[in-house]
């Protein structure tokens, strides 16, 4: 995305140990040094589908890893990173509307077939 706001992060999303993804997201420094007596916060919020195997989240809830963060404390720069193992995709589902399509064809076949 060639937004300005998009461009103070680098996203990455690799190929971890077997089954797992690695996620990191770099955050760029201020152009200029921030006041730390500035109370300005960014607050990054992801939720990961699947088992989370590491992260350095300062909180979670639930499904959410949520990382904290006034300028002062990015610096020279920080990352983000998680590590999870993303969850099978529910194939019934896939089975179940194949099905029924495949019944609607052969009915629909047979019902001109009669006329």
């Amino acid at each position: 995305n060639a937004s300005p706001l998009f461009n103070r992060f680098d996203i990455f999303f690799e190929d971890g140990a077997a089954g797992q993804v690695k996620f990191s997201q770099y955050l760029k420094p201020q152009p200029e040094k921030p006041d730390p007596r500035n109370p300005v916060k960014q607050t990054f919020i992801f939720e990961f589908d699947g088992e989370m195997v590491t992260h350095n989240a300062q909180k979670t809830d639930g499904d959410k890893y949520i990382w904290e963060f006034t300028l002062d404390q990015i610096g020279e720069g920080k990352y983000i990173e998680a590590t999870f193992a993303p969850q099978e995709p529910n194939y019934f589902v896939y089975y179940l509307i194949g099905g029924v399509l495949v019944v609607a064809a052969v009915g629909f076949v047979l019902y001109r077939r009669k006329k």
